[in-house]
């Protein structure tokens, strides 16, 4: 039997889910009702969930959920939230669920409550993100600077000079350096019930000041204060710096240049303060928590963030349901990032490196090093690190703006992104054919296409064999006096030896022609499921007759040059073999070392399966298996396929274009990127196996009618989410991912 606190968790799960298909089109105008319209355009992030009305009611409207409601075990739980003899709350829960219930002036609260949670809540920050960060940025660099470049300077007299160019920053800079603004806050619909219950507020609060005034010291009583900004009262409360203990910083051993220093920093602090706000300004809700208030200001006459250009994608859908928006500025998303970096970074951290080998610092200190070979690796760090610096700007991409919103819709949910940042690494330049090859009808489908880069295997290749020179330096530094090292070490050199030739090869290959192979870019990851009792090539074993279903994965990738990749295969192959004779050789044992074999051939309809026989998979409870999973390469002159059995292999190779679902997104537009998942295939292969495990249970006696009834109902909410699909495209200087969220029970257009 469930217990009533595993029941609430089961209807949590079901009530989290939320339904939309049947959401009402009438939505609210964003610049009159939504804080997108009232903020200023300079706004650098601003986060939106609205309509929450709209969706509760299709939420509980949805035959599916409305039978999970009437539920016997969801009334006798909702009952005992009632209750208050229940074990699940408190007596302060209680006592303030009947006030909000019984009272006028809790039914006021309660309905406010309501009306606040009921249309939109916001999220946003002001300029002082970026002012802050930016001014914060240039101290920091002029530290930085500062540091790498007079190390020749006693650390006193750094300290002193260092305080000299600090003092010597303007007071605008230091001044833009604060807590950032954080505004939370909420429509309501109505606004004289709002402004009454914050007349009560701000009155009780006065009161409660007054009554308690001979025990609530001066400096928490001036903390608080009702301001007028804009327009608008607030009750705000200001906690100055001076407030944050610095007592406990232990200044005994700090020299005079060092503690000047720190008291520089600690009285930057005290003329700070943490400010909070809390008001209704128009219809909106407002609570605010950072280093000021003038961004409170109504900014009415001029330019909102809703006439933004950036924003100009959302304007074309403001007289739909809009649900939710997410916007970060340009100026927000290149925080920390530089527009024109050099390496002075690194050329620095290598100078310092050097200067600390010269005093014989060595980045590894060891004792016991005697063959100088801790200078060997800072020296050659010291070079490395400039020119790893030089390779990383060459991969150096510039981010975006980012603009993202979702829509209801009768059949679920369309959300729109928009990225302006770089991405070179996609290819959006025509449609992505590799769809043709995925099965038909998979569970899942997650398919891209990547700009031909082979400069990325170049780079990953350089710095794996300097980290590897690393490493056999650093293991011959330490072993220097240590016998039982030292003979690990020549182990290590006799293989590295033997593995060179063969590291050489599989480079040659892979550069000459494995990545010339793999020019098309395409790639897909396919996840499907046979039933084996239909299923051809699998003999279904009575054991398995109570879940014969079978998973399958398939990695698709669309080849260029079909001829290159099979002889990569095969050098990749007799390479190996070279190696593997080798550590034979070495071994000197009696049995023939060992080699791969040429993989099995097999000609199927649309390419060639190349397989190795392997064993049955055993298990110690279960014995020999009758299931065949072996991995399962194929190749036509389109794609390469990886998979985990030989059925899926050959529905790959046919040439089956994606089956989807009405009201997917279309595969028909050139996109660097698709995703699909068919959730109503996988809740038919679910529901026979739960069904049959739920009669199990009703037979055992392990689950009641009441578990069952709820069991059911779940399992009907579950079966309403139809398909998730998205597709990327790049539209007008932006990357452009649209995703359509579908439920069933709903008419939707293809």
């Amino acid at each position: 039997m469930f217990s009533i606190c595993c029941r609430l968790r089961v209807l949590s799960f079901g009530l989290v889910l939320l339904l939309v298909s049947q959401a009402s089109g009438n939505a609210d105008e964003l610049r009159d009702h939504s804080i997108i319209g009232q903020l200023p355009a300079q706004t650098p992030f601003v986060a939106v969930s609205r309509l929450h009305k709209q969706r509760f009611n299709a939420f509980i409207n949805n035959s599916a959920v409305r039978r999970l409601l009437l539920t016997k075990t969801y009334q006798e739980a909702w009952e005992q939230i009632q209750n208050p003899d229940s074990d699940l709350q408190s007596e302060d829960f209680f006592e303030a669920y009947q006030w909000l219930n019984s009272t006028e002036e809790g039914k006021e609260v309660r309905d406010f409550i309501l009306d606040a949670i009921s249309h939109e809540v916001f999220v946003y920050g002001d300029t002082s993100w970026l002012e802050s960060t930016k001014a914060l940025y240039s101290v920091w660099k002029l530290m930085s600077d500062y540091s790498s470049s007079n190390q020749e300077l006693s650390e006193e007299e750094q300290k002193r000079q260092l305080l000299k160019k600090l003092k010597a920053i303007p007071d605008e800079t230091f001044d833009k350096i604060q807590l950032p603004n954080l505004v939370f806050g909420a429509y309501v619909e109505n606004r004289s019930r709002a402004d009454r219950l914050f007349a009560q507020l701000k009155d009780k609060i006065e009161e409660t000041l007054a009554e308690n005034a001979e025990s609530i010291p001066v400096m928490y009583q001036d903390c608080y204060q009702v301001r007028t900004i804009g327009g608008t009262e607030y009750l705000t409360l200001e906690i100055p710096g001076q407030w944050i203990p610095f007592l406990f910083i232990d200044r005994t051993k700090m020299s005079r240049a060092n503690e000047e220093l720190v008291n520089f920093f600690i009285d930057g602090i005290h003329r700070r303060s943490i400010r909070f706000a809390f008001g209704v300004r128009g219809n909106h809700l407002i609570c605010s928590i950072g280093g000021s208030f003038e961004h409170l200001e109504q900014l009415r006459n001029k330019e909102v963030l809703l006439d933004h250009p950036k924003l100009a994608r959302l304007k074309k859908f403001a007289g739909q349901p809009i649900s939710s928006v997410v916007y970060f500025s340009e100026e927000f998303s290149r925080i920390g990032w530089t527009e024109n970096p050099g390496i002075e970074g690194y050329e620095n951290y290598a100078k310092e490196i050097l200067k600390n080998s010269a005093n014989g610092k060595e980045l590894l200190n060891n004792s016991k090093d005697t063959t100088g070979l801790g200078r060997i690796i800072s020296e050659q760090l010291a070079e490395d690190v400039v020119d790893f610096g030089k390779d990383m700007l060459k991969f150096h991409t510039t981010p975006g703006a980012r603009l993202e919103f979702s829509i209801l819709v009768d059949a679920g949910v369309d959300r729109y992104v928009y990225d302006w940042s770089e991405h070179p690494e996609r290819d959006a330049g025509k449609p992505l054919d590799i769809l043709n090859y995925v099965g038909g009808e998979p569970l899942v489908v997650i398919a891209s296409r990547k700009t031909y880069r082979p400069e990325i295997y170049e780079f990953r290749a350089k710095w794996l064999s300097r980290t590897w020179w690393y490493s056999k330096k650093v293991m011959a530094m330490f072993a220097a006096d240590d016998n039982a090292n030292s003979g690990l070490v020549m182990m290590l050199e006799m293989y590295d030896q033997m593995l060179r030739p063969t590291l050489l090869k599989f480079d040659e290959v892979t550069r000459e022609l494995w990545i010339p192979a793999f020019k098309d870019g395409q790639t897909a990851l396919v996840i499907d499921v046979t039933d084996l009792r239909r299923d051809p090539h699998f003999g279904l074993d009575e054991r398995f007759q109570t879940y014969p279903y079978l998973p399958q994965f398939g990695y698709v990738c669309g080849i260029s040059d079909r001829k290159k990749l099979i002889e990569a295969c095969e050098q990749y192959r007799k390479a190996a073999n070279r190696l593997l004779s080798g550590f034979g050789a070495i071994a000197q044992g009696e049995n023939e070392p060992l080699q791969l074999p040429a993989p099995e051939k097999e000609t199927v309809e649309g390419g060639t399966l190349y397989r190795y026989d392997l064993e049955n998979l055993t298990t110690e409870e279960d014995g020999d298996l009758s299931i065949p999973v072996l991995p399962v390469a194929a190749i036509n002159d389109h794609i390469a396929v990886i998979a985990l059995d030989r059925s899926l292999s050959k529905k790959i190779l046919k040439k089956t274009p994606l089956v989807r679902r009405p009201g997917t997104v279309s595969t028909e537009q050139p996109m660097s990127g698709y995703v699909y998942f068919n959730l109503a295939k996988l809740w038919r292969v679910i529901e026979e196996p739960v069904q049959k495990n739920i009669a199990r249970q009703i037979e055992s006696g392990e689950m009641s009618d009441e578990d069952v009834e709820i069991a059911q109902a779940l399992l009907g909410i579950v079966k309403l989410m139809d398909s998730i699909s998205s597709a990327t495209t790049f539209e007008d200087g932006a990357w452009a991912t649209r995703v359509r969220i579908r439920f069933s029970q709903t008419n939707a257009e293809n």
